[in-house]
């Protein structure tokens, strides 16, 4: 619904100027008759009150013998002439502690009576007091004089205010002459349009004003206009065909763009898949008893597949900031505990090469800030583990710091310090480049896809900073940040990592003996997993397809469901959103999504589908166990810690 304009922007520019005229003539006239009748009002009262006090004075003077000789007579003779005063309303004299003569109204107590000036005088001899007179003038005389006087100067102010109007009108309509001749021929344009000739009107100049110069730029701007447009005219038809052929090269290229996303996230998947079989096995074949060589070798082949993991991440990570389609989720984050997860993620290779690896916290850092964990924390591993990676004795250090203690706003510092082999000034340029590598002896025998600085680089820059470098061969480097963060909750007092979040699930003592049911297509998946659960102390119910899950938890009791998404038969959202709509116990059943979709996105949607939780495939151990025994109970869950999410 379009809404009026108000009225003030409804008028006239001419009806604008005489209202605008007469609101200031308006003001100034009343500021100017104001003051005069408060002038008028002040030296009346004035006049009036020395004319009071002037007129009791000299009738003490006249009546002081006859007060003290006591002489009534002569006091009544007095008092009667000033009486015939028609200003006077009233006489008293007093004296020897008596009233002696009293004259005119309210003669009892005249000192309240309303528009009347009260004067006194006192009848002193020697410096002695012997008597008082007390005397009361009309004010009326002084209002009516300020009535009429306020009539004329309204009567003058309002002819005054007509003739301003007048005049105002009168060259308001001079004024708006050439406005009006312009505002035509503008709607002689809008009206026929730039194609009808709009453009061929012109309006007549007179006189060298600034009205007329306007006019005169009005029609040099149609001229322009008009040869602009033909100009633009014959261009028209070839920008038609030049957008067309941008839009559809742009679709193209979307849809080339989708594709590669959808074909990533796709061999993500598959390449998880068999991935989760290959590290799951090998971590299971840590607990049997082995030679050292044959340890050296199962760990050579783990610390392959870890890599290639991290490799799949960095692709599909990659893609996604090409794409646009990388999001922050920020929350309430504890640095602190961001850091440390960042550190025990490459402690185990710092432990390895005998590295001191340290995390330094400075004292005025908040204890929660609002930023993406995650991300965060995947740009922390990535410069930890590559400090670590090319630093072969010494330390790293994570240290973490307030520029700007105290902010409600503050600016942190993120560094990583190490004392390797450091880079040279002329290849620091190309550390941020996708799939670019420091090309020396020192480095290249570190291997490595060259993504994971590049990757930490987008990361950082969606999350308002810049990574640095500071380095020297020889003497170590130093990676940095800076992040403008909100600050979180106030500081709270220290508490046990166990205490924020219970270790199991209240209720979950009531499944610990149920079994675990496992739901996977791919049988060497359901074979780890179950090992790994078996070890645990769980027993184990297998499935392949979400319909043969679903007949699980209706033929026996479940105390909890490892539920993978991608299935034949019936996927495993599906499965879950029927398993929820189960009465009783068997639809409260907790489930956990166990999927090689690696994408916040895939996570989102099995929530929705009534998921409790959510692995990623290739799973750490540890990390599984801790979900299911906060979920299910069970002999791990008495000493599971709390399950957080886990990159791998």
């Amino acid at each position: 619904m379009k809404t009026r304009p108000p009225l003030l922007a409804r008028l006239s520019f001419r009806v604008k100027t005489v209202l605008g005229i007469a609101l200031i003539e308006l003001v100034l006239l009343a500021v100017l008759v104001g003051l005069s009748l408060d002038y008028l009002a002040s030296t009346k009262a004035q006049a009036l009150a020395e004319r009071a006090h002037s007129t009791a004075d000299l009738f003490a003077t006249l009546a002081k013998d006859a007060v003290l000789a006591d002489d009534l007579a002569s006091l009544e003779t007095f008092a009667d002439a000033v009486m015939r005063n028609p200003d006077v309303v009233y006489l008293r004299v007093t004296g020897n502690g008596r009233l002696l003569v009293a004259r005119g109204e309210g003669t009892a107590a005249p000192a309240g009576a309303a528009g009347v000036l009260h004067a006194h005088a006192e009848i002193r001899e020697a410096g002695a007091g012997f008597g008082r007179i007390a005397i009361g003038l009309s004010t009326a005389g002084q209002v009516q004089l300020v009535g009429q006087a306020r009539g004329r100067l309204l009567g003058i102010a309002l002819l005054e205010i007509g003739l301003v109007a007048l005049f105002s009108l009168l060259l308001g309509s001079y004024l708006t002459r050439s406005l009006r001749a312009l505002k035509m021929a503008a709607q002689e344009i809008a009206a026929t349009g730039i194609a009808g000739g709009g453009l061929d009107h012109r309006v007549p100049v007179a006189g060298g004003d600034e009205l007329a110069e306007t006019a005169r730029a009005f029609n040099r701007m149609a001229e322009r206009l008009k040869a602009s447009y033909e100009a633009l005219d014959q261009a028209r038809q070839a920008a038609e065909t030049a957008a067309a052929q941008a839009r559809a090269a742009s679709a193209a290229a979307e849809a080339a763009n989708a594709a590669k996303s959808r074909f990533l996230a796709h061999m993500s998947h598959e390449l998880r898949t068999p991935l989760n079989a290959v590290l799951g096995s090998l971590d299971l074949t840590r607990d049997w008893t082995l030679l050292p060589d044959q340890r050296d070798q199962l760990a050579m082949a783990d610390e392959a597949g870890q890599a290639l993991l991290q490799l799949i991440d960095n692709v599909l990570d990659l893609s996604r900031i090409e794409a646009g389609e990388l999001t922050l989720h920020p929350e309430p984050t504890a640095l602190s505990e961001v850091a440390a997860r960042a550190v025990a993620v490459v402690r185990p290779l710092a432990r390895a090469k005998g590295l001191d690896l340290q995390i330094e916290l400075g004292a005025e850092i908040p204890d929660r800030v609002l930023l993406d964990p995650l991300r965060l924390r995947q740009v922390l591993v990535n410069l930890a583990g590559n400090a670590v990676k090319f630093t072969d004795s010494g330390q790293v250090r994570l240290r973490v710091e307030a520029l700007s203690p105290g902010a409600a706003c503050r600016r942190l510092r993120f560094s990583v310090e190490d004392t390797g082999i450091g880079i040279a000034k002329d290849r620091q340029a190309r550390l941020f480049d996708e799939f670019s590598q420091v090309q020396d002896q020192a480095a290249c025998r570190h291997g490595g896809a060259g993504l994971g600085l590049a990757i930490s680089q987008r990361i950082v820059h969606l999350l308002g900073g810049r990574i640095t470098i500071d380095s020297e061969p020889g003497r170590g480097s130093r990676f940095s940040f800076e992040l403008e963060v909100q600050a979180g909750a106030p500081r709270l007092a220290p508490v046990a990592a166990a205490q924020v979040r219970p270790t199991r699930l209240p209720g979950a003592a009531a499944r610990r003996d149920l079994p675990v049911l496992l739901v996977d297509d791919v049988k060497t998946n359901r074979l780890v997993a179950a090992a790994a659960l078996a070890k645990a102390g769980y027993s184990v119910r297998n499935a392949a397809n979400g319909l043969e899950a679903l007949e699980a938890v209706r033929r026996e009791p479940i105390g909890s469901v490892l539920m993978d998404v991608s299935m034949p038969v019936m996927c495993g959202l599906e499965a879950s959103r029927r398993i929820r709509a189960l009465a009783g116990s068997v639809g409260e059943v907790p489930i956990i999504a166990l999927t090689a979709h690696a994408l916040k996105e895939e996570e989102e949607r099995c929530r929705a589908a009534g998921m409790d939780d959510f692995i990623t495939k290739p799973f750490a151990r540890e990390h599984l166990l801790s979900v299911v025994g906060f979920w299910h109970g069970g002999s791990h869950g008495d000493d599971a810690v709390a399950p957080t999410p886990i990159s791998l």
